[in-house]
């Protein structure tokens, strides 16, 4: 709500901070540089928790600005993600990245998958309490709008999930 007597700003006038330089794919460029530099295959293993949000996005834009659409190929950086994951994982996830979820995920799982891959599956302990079909392991409007890529869940996913449109 805005006073009758403060301004209406049309434009950013309030600097933001997003703490973008604490996010975890900070952490995943830094390792897989190589395989961005050299193409070398690299494997990479990270603990997250449900504050890591849109992991992998930041990854995939440094993908695309150095091999476009393409991306790498195949399995090049593998990462392997070990905990609770924020929302929007693997968000527009570039070919060449393949991330395991060891625990779950959040909501807008793979959101714009865009050729990357992603499994997500129960951690072990947690697996012997309840069947993986019983078990809620990812949350609602998984992989909207993706286009390309692979995606495995080995359990419940929430109640709205799988809205793909795949071109003609």
């Amino acid at each position: 709500l805005v006073a009758d007597d403060e301004p209406v700003h049309l434009y950013n006038v309030i600097k933001q901070d997003h703490g973008l330089e604490k996010a975890l794919d900070q952490y995943l460029m830094e390792k897989a540089r190589s395989a961005i530099q050299n193409m070398q295959r690299v494997k990479i293993a990270a603990d997250i928790g449900n504050t890591d949000r849109t992991v992998g996005t930041m990854l995939s834009n440094l993908v695309s600005k150095n091999y476009g659409e393409r991306g790498l190929p195949e399995n090049t950086i593998k990462i392997r993600l070990t905990g609770s994951a924020g929302q929007s994982l693997g968000a527009f996830l570039a070919p060449g990245i393949h991330i395991d979820v060891v625990g779950d995920t959040n909501d807008y799982l793979g959101k714009g998958l865009s050729g990357g891959t992603i499994a997500v599956f129960p951690d072990e302990h947690f697996s012997l309490k309840t069947k993986a079909n019983e078990q809620q392991i990812t949350g609602n409007v998984c992989f909207y709008g993706a286009t390309r890529g692979e995606a495995y869940v080995r359990g419940v996913a929430g109640v709205r999930h799988m809205y793909v449109v795949l071109p003609e």
